[in-house]
């Protein structure tokens, strides 16, 4: 994901500007919600290393628990596809 990050980070910028209310959240081995924008090119900064696609999606859970709304949702899901743990397979 390392090389395609700058990429990335471009386009999710563009989509915050003309969206200002979106949420954003990375997941490397844990979960985290970013509040700064626009996002670097850095994905350092952003808790890489690892891919724990569980964690991403329990983060969106308390998300969607706590944001209560009657609009539409729209979840744009990004990862390399290589989930660390494989009991997430199943």
């Amino acid at each position: 994901m390392g090389s395609c990050w700058p990429n990335v980070a471009l386009i999710w910028n563009k989509l915050i500007e003309k969206h200002p209310d979106i949420r954003t959240i990375t997941f490397s081995n844990a979960a985290h919600r970013v509040t700064k924008y626009p996002i670097t090119n850095d994905i350092n900064n952003y808790n890489s290393g690892g891919t724990h696609i569980t964690s991403g999606f329990e983060e969106i859970n308390k998300l969607l628990l706590n944001e209560k709304t009657d609009d539409n949702i729209t979840i744009i899901f990004i990862s390399d596809g290589a989930d660390n743990d494989n009991s997430t397979l199943k």
